[in-house]
């Protein structure tokens, strides 16, 4: 978000397991984003701004059942 507009948005299906840790990194290295998770690129898209605003994370059942989840630490760098 950047002065409270959406200006990218990307999704990324992944199996979460109970009490398995999994890696998430995000980076931009100024013009583009890229996401992996335990290692491996998911997502990858151009920017479309200037690198400055807010970052979200959703754990979403994917059979509208109902999920928690919980992140014991996030680096955004």
């Amino acid at each position: 978000r950047l002065n409270g507009f959406i200006v990218a948005k990307a999704k990324s299906l992944q199996t979460v397991d109970p009490g398995v840790d999994y890696h998430v990194q995000i980076t931009n290295d100024g013009t583009t984003f890229n996401v992996t998770w335990n290692g491996t690129s998911v997502i990858t898209m151009t920017s479309q701004a200037p690198s400055v605003g807010t970052v979200g994370f959703r754990v979403k059942s994917t059979t509208k059942a109902s999920t928690t989840g919980s992140f014991r630490e996030i680096l955004v760098n």
